[in-house]
């Protein structure tokens, strides 16, 4: 039963970025917030509930794989999100070291994971920072 509550927590890990994402859209913003406050605590609970019987880090990994790729795959099918090759080739990477997770020993930075912002000061601010994570992981 514990898998079945940490699958339908990645789940409902799903449904706080859509809530936010349809506040945007939403002639009444709250309701979406709403959606994505009550996604995230249910999400959480499912989560902690989980981890009464599996492995805290087994649990971490399926419940924010769940959520990533779901709203990944989310925002490409239901908000119009661009699935063009260097969009997806940037989710193959870890966010914490920026290291691949497809050729261990391979780092990106800066424009290659194709974060989205207007030129000038966040991607010169993303650039420096993504180098210093990906020159700092070993």
């Amino acid at each position: 039963m514990a898998w079945f509550y940490l699958i339908l927590g990645g789940l409902f890990e799903m449904g706080w970025a859509v809530g936010l994402k349809l506040s945007q859209s939403m002639p009444v913003k709250i309701w979406g917030i709403l959606i994505a406050i009550f996604s995230m605590a249910l999400s959480m609970f499912l989560l902690y509930v989980a981890q009464r019987t599996i492995a805290i880090g087994t649990a971490y990994v399926v419940w924010t794989g769940i959520g990533a790729v779901g709203t990944l795959l989310m925002g490409i099918f239901f908000f119009g999100d661009s699935a063009g090759f260097w969009r997806l080739f940037s989710a193959a990477f870890d966010p914490h070291t920026l290291q691949s997770r497809l050729c261990p020993g391979l780092y990106a930075a800066g424009e290659i994971l194709d974060v989205d912002g207007a030129c000038g000061g966040f991607n010169l601010m993303f650039a420096f920072a993504s180098g210093l994570i990906a020159g700092g992981a070993n």
